[in-house]
């Protein structure tokens, strides 16, 4: 008969029958698993974190340190070198609010802290870029980095009658270097260049957090003069919070008692009587 061999309507409707129930099946089956997708805890599974360093000036910046930390302390420390620099480099961070800080210091003394200038040098040439970034809720971040200038190139004439016996120049201030995050760390700063008569001497100077810098010339015990050279910069309205630091040009003539600023891009030039 029909039915016998699988022809007939009733062999028929059981086929249908069954491949209705397989089709439900298979959709739940894929409904389950979609949920459970869904509410699988993917915060546990680390970020992946690009620090893009594409637009660093390679010239003039020839490596720098990354360092990134969260609320429990330090994640990651490296150095980045442009011969093995790749801009997908990526690092596993947990997904949390990190802090980046990327540093650059010709010669600077990095610790654990931070960057610390010893007691007796100037300040290296630092470029610096710190941000919080946010991982929660990601699995990929790229930052994109800005290197700014954090550093402050001073250069000083000293000009008119200069002291009969031997004598020292000294920089003093309260800023001994940046922390780990990237934000001044107070201490003593302190820097005698070496200079040669009726020339000009630079003192490179990390960003300041007052007017306390001053300038002092000594025999090597008493001080025969001082200066108030942070007042003076202060007074000619240069902004130590600004994004990348101006550099200053300071002209200390004894002859007419008179401090001279000028400021790097400024067309302006300040005149101070000198009060010693």
């Amino acid at each position: 008969s029909r039915w016998m061999y699988g022809n007939g309507p009733m062999f028929q409707s059981v086929i249908r029958s069954n491949l209705c129930v397989a089709k439900t099946f298979f959709l739940s089956l894929c409904m389950l698993l979609s949920v459970a997708c869904i509410k699988e805890d993917r915060e546990e599974c680390p970020c992946r974190l690009i620090v893009d360093l594409s637009d660093v000036d390679h010239n003039s910046i020839g490596s720098v340190d990354i360092r990134l930390t969260n609320a429990q302390g330090l994640l990651y420390e490296g150095n980045r070198e442009w011969e093995s620099y790749t801009v997908d480099d990526v690092i596993l961070v947990p997904r949390d609010e990190i802090f980046l800080n990327v540093c650059h210091a010709d010669g600077g003394l990095m610790t654990d802290e931070g960057l610390y200038i010893p007691e007796g040098d100037d300040c290296p040439p630092i470029y610096m870029y710190s941000s919080l970034v946010s991982t929660k809720g990601q699995e990929y971040v790229r930052k994109p980095v800005r290197m700014i200038k954090n550093h402050c190139v001073m250069t000083i004439y000293l000009e008119g009658e200069e002291p009969d016996s031997p004598y020292n120049i000294l920089v003093k201030g309260n800023v001994c270097g940046y922390d780990s995050v990237g934000y001044p760390m107070e201490g003593p700063f302190c820097y005698s260049p070496e200079v040669v008569p009726h020339s000009a001497f630079d003192v490179v100077l990390p960003r300041q957090v007052d007017a306390s810098l001053v300038l002092e010339i000594n025999d090597g015990g008493d001080v025969f003069k001082s200066f108030a050279l942070g007042e003076y910069v202060r007074a000619c309205g240069y902004d130590w919070n600004e994004i990348n630091l101006k550099d200053l040009t300071v002209r200390i003539d004894y002859a007419i008692s008179q401090v001279v600023i000028a400021v790097k891009g400024w067309d302006e030039v300040y005149e101070f009587d000198i009060v010693i």
